[in-house]
């Protein structure tokens, strides 16, 4: 599971195991813009508008935290049915 945090909210969840064909997660708040590739098991931040590109540089994980700083974007993987920032 990877789960999508944005200010400390989660925005959404995705079962990667689930995955059968790869699409883009646009996550959007005001004018902070960041487009997430979701493929069968892996992910990657394909674009941000934040200054430092960070997240873009990156690459695939297929474990660990993504983190857009600028925008307060956190993708945490999980176990199914775990909350990794609940504890």
């Amino acid at each position: 599971m990877a789960k999508v945090y944005q200010d400390g909210s989660c925005l959404h969840s995705v079962d990667l195991s689930q995955v059968t064909e790869p699409y883009d997660l646009p996550i959007k708040s005001g004018d902070k813009n960041n487009t997430l590739r979701v493929e069968a098991g892996r992910l990657r931040m394909v674009s941000a508008n934040c200054p430092d590109q960070t997240c873009v540089h990156m690459g695939w994980s297929t474990g660990q935290p993504i983190i857009c700083l600028p925008h307060k974007l956190v993708i945490e993987f999980t176990d199914a049915g775990t909350d990794a920032l609940a504890g």
